[in-house]
């Protein structure tokens, strides 16, 4: 960013943006950094997606427990 002065970038949703200046309102950190972001939300929804099939998991072996105990009380 040649030129670009920092009172010329205001944050954005996904890092800084020129506002002007010489380097003509083009993103900082170009193809690398979005591709970065992209990798980090990848790896942001695969967490979510791991705790979701413990949780579903946790309670797939409670249920499997309340119904052995039914059962097995009752018949």
């Amino acid at each position: 960013m040649a030129g670009a002065t920092s009172q010329h970038m205001i944050a954005s949703g996904y890092g800084m943006q020129d506002t002007g200046g010489s380097s003509g309102g083009m993103l900082v950190g170009g193809a690398a950094d979005q591709q970065h972001r992209r990798q980090d939300i990848g790896d942001i929804l695969q967490q979510i997606m791991t705790i979701t099939d413990q949780t579903l998991d946790e309670a797939q072996a409670r249920l499997d427990a309340v119904h052995y105990k039914f059962v097995h009380m009752y018949w």
